[in-house]
């Protein structure tokens, strides 16, 4: 929940650590222990899919999309997605308003 209503921010593991006054290597075990995953593929996909459902917005820029879902280089966001989704935010917008 968390990671969730922050995904804007620059939520590593060891900010959610101290937050939580936590250990990060106890934290990242635990993460892994619960999710399946890492914490990082966790967050990266967490913001690929809040971005999939923001590029329906026709008014919404992609970067202005990058910068919500917690990126800051359009570019950096553009392969991510891309490794994610399979298709670059530009090709999926065009795919989803078809």
């Amino acid at each position: 929940e968390y990671i969730e209503k922050n995904l804007h921010e620059d939520i590593t593991l060891a900010t959610i650590a101290t937050k939580f006054f936590l250990n990060s290597s106890y934290l990242s075990q635990l993460f892994k222990n619960e999710t399946g995953e890492n914490y990082v593929d966790f967050l990266m996909k967490l913001r690929v899919e809040k971005a999939k459902k923001l590029l329906k917005d026709k008014n919404l820029k992609i970067q202005d999309i990058c910068e919500i879902v917690g990126y800051s280089d359009a570019k950096y966001f553009g392969q991510l997605f891309k490794k994610q989704a399979g298709m670059l935010p530009s090709e999926y917008r065009l795919w989803i308003n078809e």
